[in-house]
């Protein structure tokens, strides 16, 4: 029975993938209405030049909850030379305690470039938006990724590939306060 809840979750969460070539523009404040009260939203701005897979890990509680398969949404997105919208959307009411980002396919071992334009979170008629040159301060990236002027290099160690981004204190601090 949990396999065909998984299985439909995840029909359901793939369908909410968002692409917007047109609207290449900047979050202008860190906070603005929107009309969504219920689902707790996930928008990263994104170009990359290779095909990639997004994954999103979140929890809900710290310290007991760690990672794991139960709360993951995963995205396939074309690569291209324009910024892309991806969407995330939680289960209703479900507000992250930490959230990870991995980008890239860990068989194709996508190398290269992840240009970030902003990471933008939304719930209950309010939204913050964390653009590129503040990544650092809300987000921890590991060792198969470097932080560049506009986003993150990944790469291969030692025969391994697992490029990932995760929030910190600081984030979850702005969440609690600002939505």
């Amino acid at each position: 029975m949990f396999f065909i809840f998984l299985v439909l979750t995840s029909c359901v969460n793939s369908k909410e993938t968002k692409i917007d070539d047109t609207n290449n523009s900047e979050p202008t404040s860190s906070e603005k209405e929107i009309s969504n009260d219920k689902n707790f939203e996930i928008e990263v701005k994104m170009r990359s030049y290779e095909d990639e897979n997004i994954t999103l890990f979140y929890t809900s509680s710290y310290p007991e909850e760690k990672f794991n398969g139960d709360k993951v949404i995963s995205k396939n997105i074309d690569g291209r030379d324009s910024f892309q919208t991806i969407m995330f959307s939680l289960p209703e009411n479900e507000i992250p305690f930490s959230i990870r980002l991995d980008f890239g396919n860990t068989v194709r071992k996508n190398i290269g470039d992840v240009d970030l334009e902003y990471i933008k979170m939304s719930y209950s008629g309010k939204a913050i938006s964390i653009i590129q040159d503040s990544f650092p301060r809300y987000f921890q990236h590991n060792g198969f990724m470097k932080y560049t002027e506009s986003g993150y290099s990944r790469f291969v160690v030692d025969g391994n590939y697992d490029p990932f981004i995760i929030s910190n204190d600081n984030l979850y601090n702005k969440i609690e306060s600002e939505l």
